[in-house]
């Protein structure tokens, strides 16, 4: 029997209203090393985004390495581990050597031979036991080579013919290992870190829409069928792609903010056992309550009330109606319910009609940051507030799209975690 175990996009290092999430943090890697032992995993796949930024800082790092070095003291024999879009590639590789001693293999970039993504794990006689396509997240260098200079639609047609290329080479190349060892039956695990058409995001999930909406949308067909298998990441909710129970995301740990904080998480186990294969998603705790309270002055303040009586540490977002007269006074009122307890609001704004902006560019809104504010928040306030025609609003959010997509994909040279911090 084969057990492998698929996880990804855990985002380590990444903060919410300026929270460090640490604990959090260690709480899911001490959980995840305790499923793994308990359930008796033999194969850990993690689908990319191990960190929040391609400058991880120094306890992100900690917590990474401190559970590889305990990964094997579980029983897990493997681990195959591919990059994301957050991820820096060089990063990933550095110590790849050395992690292959502890037979923990790291795919951060697209190798120039496909070969070198074909993993194959072997049981503990020796013999094969699993060959694992570790693609990594392939970015526009790896795809778009032959139509540089297109427009926008010819690059991303280009970019997800050279995916499909990519993913049929590495079929291929599995089927071909499968007849040179006489093993037609020898399970093969693809990994992704994509977009699949049809994908679900949800509002502030940490997944941005106008980014989505530049990446090629690669349908169920583009995995081979000699795949028994596809690990993806990417997205951050729990789900298969195009119904097929054989190719899913197991979406990420944490909430990445209050609107998925209801979200079921979860990992998912795969199991060989005699030619017969299941596949369960396995539930993920919550390590922290994470509420969004909507709601008059006078209700917020009974509401808040009853949670520091109930003495639960939970983190609250609000939001009042438009027409509350004063911030000020909704602000004094929560540090005074609040202050010295467990109940810690983390972000209070002010209902306002779709892109109301003064003439200076600035939120009417009492207290409103430019930092609680996406990027795509912004220019579509802007397009209101110049009042940009119907027509032209698709070609300029097309243009902004590329241009925010390009800007998120410069890895290291991007600037450093402030940045990386904004990426999906």
């Amino acid at each position: 029997m084969l057990r492998l175990l698929h996880t990804s996009d855990w985002h380590l290092g990444r903060t919410l209203f300026g929270r460090r999430r640490f604990d959090e943090y260690a709480a899911w890697l001490d959980w995840l090393l305790d499923t793994i032992s308990g359930r008796r995993i033999d194969v850990l796949v993690v689908s990319g985004d191990i960190f929040d930024s391609a400058t991880p800082g120094a306890r992100s790092q900690e917590l990474y390495y401190d559970f590889l070095s305990r990964l094997g003291a579980t029983g897990c024999r493997h681990a195959v581990i591919v990059g994301g879009n957050h991820d820096s590639p060089a990063f990933l590789d550095a110590p790849g050597r050395l992690l292959r001693h502890l037979c923990i293999h790291v795919v951060g970039s697209r190798p120039e031979n496909p070969r070198d993504m074909l993993v194959e794990l072997g049981a503990p006689g020796g013999e094969p036991e699993l060959l694992v396509a570790a693609i990594p997240y392939l970015r526009e260098r790896d795809l778009r080579r032959a139509a540089e200079g297109g427009d926008a639609a010819a690059l991303t047609t280009a970019e997800l013919s050279g995916m499909k290329q990519l993913y049929a080479e590495l079929g291929r190349l599995a089927e071909s290992r499968r007849r040179a060892l006489a093993m037609p039956e020898l399970p093969v695990v693809f990994t992704g870190h994509l977009f699949a058409a049809g994908g679900r995001t949800l509002p502030e999930d940490g997944v941005r829409e106008l980014y989505l909406g530049t990446l090629p949308q690669a349908g169920v067909d583009l995995f081979p069928e000699v795949a028994d298998y596809v690990a993806l990441g990417h997205l951050h909710l729990p789900q298969l792609v195009a119904g097929c129970e054989w190719v899913r995301y197991s979406g990420s740990p944490l909430a990445a903010g209050f609107s998925d904080a209801g979200v079921k998480r979860s990992v998912v186990e795969v199991t060989w056992d005699r030619g017969t294969r299941r596949i369960a998603a396995i539930p993920v705790p919550a390590w922290r309550r994470m509420i969004s309270l909507r709601a008059s002055e006078t209700a917020l303040e009974e509401t808040l009330i009853q949670l520091v009586a109930a003495g639960e540490p939970v983190w609250v977002e609000v939001e009042v109606p438009a027409e509350t007269a004063s911030m000020t006074g909704v602000l004094t009122m929560i540090d005074r319910c609040t202050a010295g307890t467990p109940v810690e609001v983390l972000g209070c704004r002010r209902t306002l009609p779709a892109g109301e902006m003064t003439d200076g560019g600035e939120l009417i809104e009492d207290g409103a940051q430019l930092a609680e504010l996406t990027p795509e928040q912004v220019f579509e306030c802007c397009l209101e507030h110049y009042r940009v025609p119907g027509e032209a609003r698709d070609g300029l959010r097309g243009t902004y799209c590329e241009v925010l997509r390009n800007v998120l994909e410069m890895d290291e040279a991007a600037g450093g975690e402030e940045l990386e911090r904004r990426m999906p």
